[in-house]
């Protein structure tokens, strides 16, 4: 299984745990692209209406890189600002079964 595939799954399995639970907060790509900000793979409103952001890894030894990490901090900080309020961003390791 190539590693697109493996983070599509594990994007995939978060996604349903947090969408199951949390409402969903869509966010046009597009625009993120625009504003050189970073494209979020799950973005939730909890029942405060709290906003939360969660990048999701399917391996424990991977990371956010520097420039990814940049990107995201100015999606959080976009939206914060639009919403006025906090937006918080989560990094999540998401294991995979592969059978």
């Amino acid at each position: 299984m190539s590693k697109k595939m493996i983070g599509d799954r594990a994007e995939k399995i978060a996604s349903k745990k947090y969408h199951q639970k949390y409402r969903a907060l869509l966010i046009s790509s597009k625009l993120l692209r625009r504003l050189n900000c970073g494209q979020v793979d799950i973005a939730y409103v909890d029942k405060n209406f709290e906003t939360t952001l969660v990048e999701v890894k399917s391996n424990r030894s991977i990371g956010v890189f520097k420039e990814q990490r940049k990107r995201l901090k100015r999606t959080q900080d976009y939206l914060s600002k639009l919403f006025n309020r906090n937006v918080y961003l989560v990094l999540k390791h998401q294991e995979i079964d592969f059978f």
